[in-house]
C-alpha cells in the first residue's frame, strides 16, 4: 500500500525548519481544524487515563515546536520534548516555560534509555519515517514506558483515508502527482509494528474525513469544514474513510 517513502532519512528533514511549519498549524485549514480535534482527544485521554494527571511524567517523541507540550505541560507533572532538529527546538524553546528540551536522537544508546515515562506522544512521525527508523523508534519507546504507562501517536497519512483514495482515483486519470502526495501508512504495516514490538491498542480514534487536495485551501468555508470534522470525528462508520488514526497503546504484558 505504502508510496515511496518521502526522504531518504527522516531524521534530517526539518533541519532548519521552525516558525513557518508551526505556523501551518495555524494557517492551513485542515491542519488546523486536526489539531483541534486532536488537543480534544488529548486532553480526554489524560483526563481518563490519569487519576492524578499532576503526578503524569510526560516524553513528547519527534516533539518539534512543541504544540503538545504546549497543551499539556501545565496539566502534568513534568514534560520532556525531544527532537533532532534544533531549529524547531528553538522555537519551542520561546513558547514553552514548564519542558524539559532535549536536543537528542533517542534511539542512539545514551543515559536517556534510564528514563520512564507514564504517557509519551509521537505525533505526526511514524507514516512519514523509513521502516528502519520506524523500528528503531517504537523499540525505544516502549522501553522508555513506566509500568501501566500509555503511547499515543498517529498516524496522519492513511492509506485508506479519503485524502488517498482521491488522490489515487486522480492518478488513474492521467493526473501526475510529485514527491510525497501519495506517500502513506496503512493500519496493517500499523498494527504489525506495534505486534512486533510487544505493543497492544487499547483505543482508537480517528479524524479527518475531508480530502485533503490542496492544504492552504479547502473546498469547504472554514466554519463548515470544522463543523463537518467534528461531527465525524464522533461518528460511527466514518473510521475507515478518515485520514488520520489516533491509537493508545500499552505493552501487551500489561
Amino acid at each position: 500500500m505504502q508510496d515511496s517513502l518521502p526522504y531518504e532519512d527522516y531524521r534530517s528533514s526539518h533541519e532548519g525548519k521552525g516558525p513557518d511549519y508551526h505556523a501551518k498549524f495555524f494557517q492551513y485549514p485542515h491542519r488546523s481544524v486536526a489539531w483541534e480535534i486532536e488537543q480534544r482527544l488529548l486532553l480526554n485521554i489524560l483526563a481518563a487515563r490519569f487519576p492524578a494527571p499532576e503526578q503524569v511524567r510526560l516524553l513528547d517523541f519527534a516533539c518539534g515546536t512543541g504544540r503538545i507540550l504546549g497543551l499539556l505541560e501545565k496539566r502534568v507533572g513534568t514534560s520532556t520534548g525531544v527532537d533532532v532538529a534544533d531549529s524547531m527546538l528553538q522555537v519551542a524553546r520561546e513558547a514553552l516555560s514548564h519542558s524539559e528540551l532535549l536536543l537528542r536522537d533517542i534511539t542512539q544508546p545514551s543515559d536517556f534509555d534510564s528514563r520512564r515515562f507514564d504517557l509519551i506522544t509521537a505525533f505526526r512521525f511514524f507514516p512519514n519515517a523509513e521502516p528502519e527508523l520506524r523500528e528503531a523508534a517504537l523499540e525505544k519507546l516502549a522501553a522508555l514506558l513506566a509500568p501501566g504507562g500509555i503511547l499515543v501517536f498517529n498516524n496522519h497519512l492513511r492509506c485508506s483515508g479519503t485524502t488517498m483514495r482521491v488522490r489515487r482515483l486522480l492518478q488513474r486519470f492521467g493526473h501526475r502527482f510529485r514527491g510525497r502526495a501519495l506517500h502513506c501508512m496503512s493500519d496493517t504495516e500499523a498494527e504489525h509494528l506495534l505486534e512486533r514490538h510487544g505493543l497492544s491498542t487499547v483505543e482508537t480514534h480517528h479524524l479527518g474525513v475531508a480530502p485533503v487536495l490542496k492544504e492552504k485551501r479547502a473546498f469547504l468555508p472554514y466554519s463548515l469544514l470544522a463543523r463537518l470534522e467534528h461531527w465525524a470525528t464522533d461518528a460511527k462508520g466514518l473510521d475507515k474513510l478518515c485520514n488520520s488514526k489516533i491509537y493508545l497503546v500499552r505493552p501487551s504484558r500489561a
